[in-house]
C-alpha cells in the first residue's frame, strides 16, 4: 500500500467483531509483504492480535477511543513516520476522520454492513465528508447507507467482496495513490488560501475566526466534496467562477488567486456601512413593502426602520383580521409618511403581496424595498433561523448600522443600480427551479441566458430594487390563483423560480446588482 520506507499505512480498527473487518482487513495484512509499512490502531486486545500473526510495524492495542484519537494524531504530526493513508473500520471512528484530513492524511472508510443506531447514522453522515473514498462489502450495503446518510453519496465509492482479499489489497493500493495525488493538489490550494486573505473568517466561518488553518481546510473539502459549501468572502461566489472558467481537479478560490483575481460576472460589488459618508437622506422616492405574516415582530421591524433617516413609505401585507389590527396599533406613530396596512390571501407567501395585492401602488416609486417576517418553521433549527433573520434584516433595513440609508444613498449615486441583496455566505443554486425560470423568463420576453449551475441571487427574498427594474415581474399581471395553496412545497414553484430570476430580470432591463455585507451578522 505504500512504497518508501519512511511512509506508513495508518489502520484504525475497533473490535474484530465486524465481519468484514475479521474476513478482510486482517487476512490482508496477515499476507502482505507491506505489513512492515503498517501502524495498527485497535480496541482489541493485544493477544489476539498477535494470535492472527498480523504483519505490522506497530501495534497499538487495548485501546479506547480517546486513546485511538490521541495516538492517531501523534502520527498524523510526526515527522519520523509520514502517514501515506488511512483505514478506518467501524463507524465510531468517523472523528478521527476529520482530525487525519486536517493533517493532509486522505482515509479509506470500510463499510461493511450499514450504521443502524441514529448516533451512528449521525456521526457517519456527519464525517464522511472528510473520507477520500468509502469501500463497501456490497451493492446492497452501499445503497442502504447512502439512504440513510445522504452525505456520503458526495464520496467516491468502490465495491469489494470480503473475500477478493487480492482485489481488496490492489483496490487499497490503488485508491490510496490516487488519494495521495489528490491531496498533494488540495494542500498546494490550502497554503495558496492560508497565505492570502481572501477567506474572511467573520463572514463565511464565525465559529472558526480564530482557527484560519482549519477553517481553510473547511472551505477546500467543501468545495471538493461540494456539501457545505460556502463563499469565501462578500461579492465573490466561487461556483460561478469554477464554471466560467472552467475550473477542475482545483479548488476554485485558489484558482482565481493564482490567475491575479481577475474581473467578472463571479464578483458583485459589495455595498458596506462605511459607504455612508453622510446622514444626508436620499432623495429617492422610495417604498418599503413588508409581508407581515407574524405581527408580533412589529417591534423589532419599528427598531429597525427607526435606524435610518429614511422615510419610505410603508405597504404592508397581514394574513388575518386580528393581525390587521394588531399592526396598526403598532404602526399608529408613523405619520410622517404613508402606511397602507392590507389583509391578503394566505397565498404567495411574500411574493404575493409584492406582485398582486400592492403591484400598482409600488409602481409610482423610484425605488421598492422587500421584507418579511422570516421564521421558516420546516427548518428545525431555530437558531440557525434566527441568525438567518437577523442577518437579512440587519442588512436591508439596519439595526447596528443604518443601512437603509446606506442602500438608498448608493442607489441614489449609482443609476444604473438596479439590485442590492444580502450577500447569504450560503452557496444555493437553481434545485428545480431553472426549467420554471427559464419559462417565466421566456413568458416577459427577456433574453437573459440563465447558468446552467451556481448563480447569485437574494436567498430569502429580501432586497431593494428599481421599480422600473422590476417592470417586467409586475407586467406578468399575476393574480393569487397563480401561486400554490398553502402548505406550499419546499421547492419548484414560481416563488421559488421568481427569488432566483431577480438579479436576471434586473439585468434584462440593462441595470447591475450589488450585495451589501454588515460585518458581524453571518449564519
Amino acid at each position: 500500500m505504500v512504497s518508501n520506507t519512511n511512509q506508513k499505512t495508518l489502520i484504525i480498527l475497533p473490535s474484530l467483531d465486524p465481519a468484514f473487518a475479521k474476513d478482510a482487513v486482517i487476512r490482508v495484512l496477515q499476507n502482505s509483504e507491506s505489513g512492515k509499512d503498517v501502524i495498527l490502531l485497535t480496541q482489541s486486545s493485544s493477544e489476539l492480535i498477535q494470535s492472527l500473526q498480523l504483519k505490522c510495524c506497530k501495534l497499538h492495542s487495548d485501546l479506547n477511543i480517546q486513546e485511538i484519537k490521541e495516538i492517531s494524531e501523534r502520527y498524523a504530526q510526526s515527522k519520523s513516520a509520514v502517514i501515506e493513508v488511512a483505514v478506518i473500520i467501524g463507524f465510531e471512528n468517523g472523528h478521527i476522520a476529520q482530525l487525519l484530513w486536517t493533517h493532509s492524511i486522505p482515509v479509506i472508510q470500510f463499510v461493511d454492513e450499514t450504521p443502524q443506531t441514529q448516533e451512528s447514522i449521525r456521526v457517519f453522515n456527519k464525517y464522511s465528508r472528510y473520507m477520500g473514498a468509502i469501500l463497501f462489502s456490497s451493492s446492497d450495503v452501499k445503497t442502504a447507507t447512502h439512504e440513510k446518510c445522504p452525505d456520503s453519496k458526495a464520496v467516491a465509492s468502490y465495491l469489494c467482496s470480503p473475500d477478493d482479499h487480492m482485489q481488496l489489497s490492489g483496490l487499497l493500493k490503488k485508491i490510496g495513490g490516487e488519494l495521495g495525488e489528490r491531496m498533494i493538489v488540495e494542500t498546494q490550494d490550502r497554503k495558496q488560501i492560508f497565505g492570502s486573505d481572501a477567506l474572511d473568517m467573520n463572514y463565511a466561518y464565525p465559529a472558526l475566526c480564530h482557527q484560519k488553518k482549519r477553517a481553510v481546510g473547511e472551505f477546500t473539502n467543501a468545495w471538493r466534496t461540494g456539501i457545505g459549501l460556502t463563499r469565501p468572502r462578500a461579492g465573490f461566489h466561487p461556483g460561478i467562477y469554477a464554471e466560467e472558467c472552467h475550473v477542475e481537479g482545483e479548488n476554485p478560490l485558489a484558482h482565481y488567486l493564482r490567475a491575479g483575481e481577475p474581473v467578472g460576472q463571479w464578483s458583485l460589488p459589495v455595498i458596506r456601512p462605511t459607504f455612508f459618508f453622510a446622514r444626508k437622506r436620499s432623495k429617492l422616492k422610495a417604498a418599503l413593502q413588508i409581508h407581515l405574516f407574524y405581527p408580533e415582530m412589529s417591534a423589532e421591524l419599528i427598531r429597525r426602520i427607526k435606524r435610518s433617516s429614511s422615510r419610505p413609505d410603508l405597504f404592508i401585507s397581514v394574513p388575518t383580521e386580528e393581525a390587521l389590527q394588531e399592526t396598526r396599533r403598532h404602526f399608529k406613530k408613523f405619520t410622517d409618511r404613508r402606511v397602507e396596512i392590507r389583509m391578503v390571501p394566505n397565498r404567495g407567501r411574500d411574493i404575493g403581496p409584492l406582485l398582486t395585492e400592492f403591484r400598482g401602488d409600488l409602481q409610482a416609486y423610484e425605488v421598492i424595498g422587500h421584507v418579511h417576517t422570516k421564521k421558516s418553521l420546516h427548518l428545525g433549527d431555530r437558531g440557525f433561523v434566527d441568525q438567518w433573520r437577523k442577518l437579512l434584516l440587519e442588512n436591508m433595513i439596519g439595526g447596528k448600522k443604518p443601512m437603509m440609508d446606506v442602500i438608498l444613498k448608493k442607489m441614489e449615486s449609482d443609476p444604473k443600480l438596479g439590485l442590492v441583496f444580502p450577500d447569504d455566505p450560503s452557496i444555493i443554486g437553481w434545485t428545480k427551479n431553472r426549467d420554471p425560470a427559464k419559462a417565466l423568463m421566456q413568458r416577459m420576453g427577456l433574453k437573459v441566458e440563465l447558468p446552467k449551475r451556481s448563480l447569485s441571487f437574494p436567498v430569502g427574498t429580501m432586497f431593494w430594487a428599481r421599480a422600473v427594474a422590476l417592470q417586467p415581474l409586475f407586467d406578468l399581471n399575476l393574480e393569487w390563483s397563480d401561486y400554490p395553496e398553502e402548505p406550499a412545497p419546499l421547492d419548484g414553484t414560481i416563488l421559488h423560480a421568481i427569488e432566483r430570476l431577480l438579479p436576471f430580470v434586473v439585468e434584462g432591463g440593462g441595470y447591475n446588482s450589488a450585495v451589501t455585507y454588515v460585518s458581524g451578522f453571518s449564519k
